[in-house]
């Protein structure tokens, strides 16, 4: 709740602010973009719109959490000061932070993390075998109701229940393996739905 008012009083400041400057500078802005009449006032509206909005991006992505949504089925998520990329997401409607790990072939869940999905342990057949960089591990083979990162829920995917050596539950290929596109940039990843 708190971040959704801060970004909605980040937004309307940086859309006055758009406006003043615009309304300040106007001889100059008028000068830099060679129009005239009614094409200049179009022009310096749109300048002062589009000026506000990345403003208010930029304001918004410094105190927004590092995952945004960007449109219904794609979600951004920022690079953590880490150089990773850390997905908040719900697994069977319980909150779960994933590493995201495209080298993982399937979701992985720490037993701490399973156990906040409803995953009854004591029913876990830990006699799987998986391989790891730290080596060859005992798993429980899974299947999650559901996992969501932002907009995208996937039902029925496919996971891992690691019993030791997971520090942290990753978000592996049994999710991201069927979303249409995972697009990593410099400082974030796409995920299309």
């Amino acid at each position: 709740m708190f971040e959704k008012i801060a970004r909605d009083c980040v937004l309307i400041a940086a859309m006055g602010f758009g406006l003043v400057y615009t309304i300040k500078n106007q001889d100059t802005l008028k000068a830099q973009f060679g129009l005239s009449g009614a094409e200049q006032t179009q022009e310096l509206a749109d300048s002062a719109t589009n000026g506000a909005a990345n403003a208010a991006t930029n304001i918004a992505q410094n105190i927004a959490p590092a995952q945004s949504q960007i449109s219904s089925g794609t979600v951004s998520i920022t690079k953590s000061a880490d150089g990773q990329f850390w997905a908040q997401s719900q697994v069977n409607g319980a909150y779960v932070k994933f590493l995201v790990d495209t080298g993982a072939s399937t979701v992985a869940l720490t037993l701490e993390d399973a156990r906040k999905a409803g995953l009854s342990l004591n029913s876990l057949n830990f006699s799987h075998q998986v391989n790891t960089a730290g080596g060859t591990i005992p798993a429980a083979y899974v299947e999650l109701k559901s996992v969501s990162v932002g907009t995208i829920t996937l039902r029925n995917v496919k996971a891992v229940i690691i019993k030791d050596g997971l520090h942290t539950s990753l978000l592996g290929m049994s999710y991201l393996g069927q979303l249409q596109k995972v697009e990593a940039t410099p400082q974030s990843l796409i995920l299309r739905l």
